[in-house]
């Protein structure tokens, strides 16, 4: 058998095979200290290795998707598992976004539990039966929560990773490097999470109804036999790639630190520092006082049973003073969400308008979480508005972990709108029970059919207004676009509208600019909409009027609104300022307007020129 990174022990019966998966920095070679410590701990059983080179080794920029990376493993692994046929135990070791690949590698080995969706690119990924022999995942220096830029990175990692946020950005085709997959609310990651809480709920379950009168078969695995592996996370106490609570997923991994009902026997995760240990040295053992600690930490992670780990874990928990407490009893969360040139403080007169009158029925919490004031330029700039919703998955995630039976409602104004539709486009796992649109930016031929037909949304209800400029003449202006994902509903309404019951739309406008459909009048009928699904009605009258702005009208239909801007702005006005001071302060070229400046003119048109940027910036910056 000839496949690339696969160490044969000699014997004709291994009882384990390990997997090593390498990060992002190194190779197979940089796992070595890795594999003989691994070689060691098992030794006795017979163990092969399998130590791929990924196509992200050492720093690549190849464009392979982290899904591509994990079906091609997987295939790799099928058939050494089937050439072999002997192994008792699989152990996966993963080292910074090679443990990342790893946990993902084996749940979409052991099947999607119920009410997960994968994304597309493993949808025909069918259960593995050696998933039920994996029982131990080790990892070092693992970012679980996903990478981000801050000032307590390290400048290297720092100057690598906004290099490959500009590429994954800016590039084209959608050619972005592998690594730009792993970054904090990433579609990647956050699946991976969502799929990480629902494996481990259902392995709950089933634990649970084993002793209770519930048949089993309701809950029978894909896989048989497949476990609930024990994970060991191995983080250097100097690892300054991100910080402790992005290495350490405490909403969907620390669950058990202080889950109190929880005894060691029965954990599954387990936390463990290695002192003076930074991320470049968490996966090298040398013969120094602190390589042999690592060494034999590592070693302990994979052999050791729960309740000898528990002597060496530490307590993530303690990471942060605000841990969420699991809330089993909370049955409906929603978000309400801002949009641009807004500070979002209206967002929690509707919390307290939703939960009001539910204090007595419905066990709800509503988040209303803010990004900060989003100017209109930096809003049209498709990678700003994608950090948007990275960031709304990430808060997403977190509301699943506390509140595992809730279901997700979402009030959305303007950009709040664009984060909601782009969530349920980029995220498989996404859901949303309610969502109520106003002022919305998405595009009219927004697929809500697919979603509703799909149960992966419950009802929508979208509100139009009658002179909502600000949707008119910008994201409207560029709909056209199939390369941008903006468009003027909150003005022109959805195309399917009225074809769906769960999809509601008046028949007249909210009467007034982008903020009219969220005024204080319609706040109790937006929060009867998220607690009972009740269509809001046009009331009071006066809020509602039967046409839009006439002047409005042909301006927004010309689709001008945006280049115009551009082009005014951005290229004609400087042009017209700059191109005499040009001349006068070099003598070249054809001087416009046709006479020559005085000294006094070039300070002053100067001036204009520099007051006109410092426009600009604010224009930018604030409007």
């Amino acid at each position: 058998m000839v496949i690339e990174g696969l160490q044969l022990c000699g014997r004709t019966d291994p009882k384990v095979l390990a997997v090593v998966l390498h990060g992002w920095s190194g190779g197979p070679a940089t796992m070595n200290d890795v594999i003989d410590a691994t070689k060691f701990a098992f030794g006795a059983l017979g163990i092969d290795v399998y130590a791929p080179r990924l196509p992200y080794a050492f720093h690549s920029t190849s464009s392979i998707r982290a899904e591509a990376v994990i079906v091609d493993l997987l295939r790799w692994i099928d058939q050494i598992v089937a050439e072999r046929a002997c192994y008792e135990r699989i152990i996966v070791v993963g080292h910074s976004l090679g443990a990342l690949i790893a946990r993902r590698l084996f749940l979409v080995a052991a099947g999607n539990p119920p009410g997960f969706v994968s994304e597309q690119a493993l949808l025909c990924e069918n259960p593995r039966p050696w998933a039920s022999l994996v029982d131990r995942l080790v990892t070092l220096g693992a970012f679980n929560r996903g990478w981000q830029v801050s000032g307590r990175m390290g400048w290297y990692y720092s100057f690598l990773l906004n290099l490959v946020g500009l590429i994954g950005h800016l590039s084209p085709n959608d050619w972005r490097p592998t690594v730009f997959d792993m970054r904090l609310g990433a579609p990647f990651i956050v699946q991976t999470r969502l799929h990480w809480l629902a494996y481990h709920r259902w392995h709950q379950k089933i634990s649970r109804d084993k002793n209770t009168e519930s048949p089993q078969k309701l809950y029978d695995l894909p896989v048989s036999r497949t476990k609930d592996p024990i994970v060991v996370q191995l983080i250097g106490t100097r690892d300054n790639l991100a910080s402790p609570l992005d290495q350490v997923d405490i909403a969907v991994d620390g669950r058990d630190e202080y889950d109190q009902s929880s005894t060691p026997h029965d954990r599954r995760y387990f936390f463990v520092e290695m002192a003076n240990t930074d991320h470049e040295h968490a996966m090298l053992f040398p013969n120094t006082p602190d390589g042999l600690d690592r060494r034999d930490l590592f070693i302990k992670a994979l052999t050791q049973p729960p309740h000898e780990l528990h002597l060496i874990a530490s307590n993530p928990s303690l990471l942060a003073d605000d841990i969420l407490h699991i809330e089993p009893d909370v049955t409906d969360t929603v978000f309400i969400m801002h949009g641009i040139r807004d500070d979002g403080f209206w967002t929690h007169r509707i919390a307290k308008q939703v939960r009001e009158p539910a204090k007595n029925v419905l066990h709800i919490r509503a988040r209303t979480p803010t990004y900060g004031y989003f100017a209109m330029l930096p809003f049209m700039l498709p990678w700003i508005r994608r950090q948007k919703v990275e960031w709304l998955m990430d808060q997403y995630v977190s509301v699943k972990a506390q509140f595992p039976n809730t279901e997700i409602s979402y009030v959305g104004h303007s950009n709040g709108t664009y984060l909601a539709a782009r969530a349920l486009k980029d995220y498989a796992a996404a859901n949303f029970k309610h969502l109520f649109f106003a002022g919305s930016v998405v595009k009219r031929e927004y697929d809500w059919l697919g979603l509703l037909s799909t149960g992966r949304v419950g009802k929508v209800h979208n509100v139009r207004a009658s002179a909502d400029w600000v949707v008119a003449l910008l994201p409207k202006s560029v709909e056209w676009s199939t390369k941008i994902d903006l468009g003027g509903a909150g003005f022109d309404g959805f195309d399917d509208a009225g074809k769906h019951p769960n999809l509601s739309q008046p028949k007249n406008f909210a009467h007034g600019g982008h903020g009219a459909a969220i005024i204080e009048t319609q706040w109790p009928h937006i929060a009867r909409f998220i607690l009972e699904g009740t269509v809001p009605p046009e009331l009071p009258t006066d809020d509602f009027v039967p046409s839009r702005a006439r002047w409005l009208v042909p301006l927004a239909n010309s689709h001008l609104g945006l280049p115009t801007l551009v082009l005014l702005f951005a290229i004609v006005i400087p042009f017209i300022l700059a191109w005499p001071l040009f001349q006068a302060l070099t003598g070249y070229g054809l001087a416009w307007p046709p006479y020559g400046l005085t000294l006094p003119q070039t300070a002053a048109l100067t001036l204009v020129f520099v007051g006109y940027i410092l426009l600009v910036k604010f224009v930018i910056t604030r409007v």
